[in-house]
């Protein structure tokens, strides 16, 4: 039988960054609003209006402003236990790319609906905010990548990450079209799409490599220098990560 293993990926340094600003801007947004009533989100969340203002700086920001623990908590665990191993496998310059790529692909798609859709509601100045769409892309990328992992869903149910992918964009979708602010899940979605794009980015450039070593590997031997063998390391199961994540 089988037994979970409630492992910890070390928390690998870009993650630790952006979960520390999460964390202070949290905080500071939480002691303004009950000092003072101010609200950092409305400088630092993206919306149309702000935008439209000159707040450019809101299309990099707006991921990093939360107004609720519970998000906090639950997005910055994703980044630790599934971005940390992410950014192992790619390198930081890669994950940073793919944070980069589902950032302003959801700003984007964000901003358009507000302004071209929905400028005459309350979208056009409510701000989108919080890690929610980059958490939602990395799940993608890892059900991707390790589709037959195992999770435990609400810390109760195993589903393999396949399945809980399919599960969130699911959400997502149901929320887009049903929910009053469906704008905000469409940011979400669209990070999945930006994400997405460039996980096949990866892909490609992997490919890419590979077949220019092949040939290169085939003039050399037509040359009549020594013969070399191109050889694919396989990876070693000991380094491999663990099959379960609680």
């Amino acid at each position: 039988m089988s037994q979970m293993q409630v492992q910890m990926p070390p928390l690998s340094k870009t993650n630790k960054y952006l979960m520390i600003m999460t964390g202070v801007l949290f905080i500071l947004e939480s002691l303004m609003m009950k000092m003072a009533g101010v609200s950092l989100a409305t400088y630092l969340g993206l919306s149309a209006a702000g935008v439209s203002h000159g707040f450019i700086f809101q299309l990099l920001t707006y991921p990093l402003i939360e107004r609720q623990l519970l998000a906090v908590i639950f997005n910055g665990l994703l980044l630790w236990f599934l971005g940390s191993e992410l950014e192992s496998m790619w390198g930081t310059k890669r994950y940073i790319q793919f944070l980069l790529a589902s950032v302003v692909t959801a700003a984007l798609i964000y901003l358009m609906i507000g302004f071209f859709f929905l400028s005459e509601t309350s979208v056009y100045s409510f701000p989108l905010m919080g890690l929610q769409g980059v958490a939602a892309a990395l799940c993608v990328a890892y059900g991707i990548l390790y589709p037959d992992r195992s999770f435990m869903f609400m810390m109760i149910f195993p589903m393999k990450a396949k399945w809980f992918c399919a599960l969130l964009v699911a959400m997502e979708l149901y929320t887009g079209f049903f929910s009053p602010m469906g704008a905000l899940a469409w940011g979400h979605l669209a990070a999945i799409v930006g994400g997405f794009g460039m996980l096949l980015q990866f892909t490609k450039s992997k490919k890419k490599k590979k077949s220019s070593g092949n040939f290169a590997f085939k003039m050399e031997k037509k040359k009549g220098k020594a013969h070399l063998s191109l050889v694919e390391e396989e990876e070693d199961d000991s380094k491999r990560p663990p099959k379960y994540w609680q």
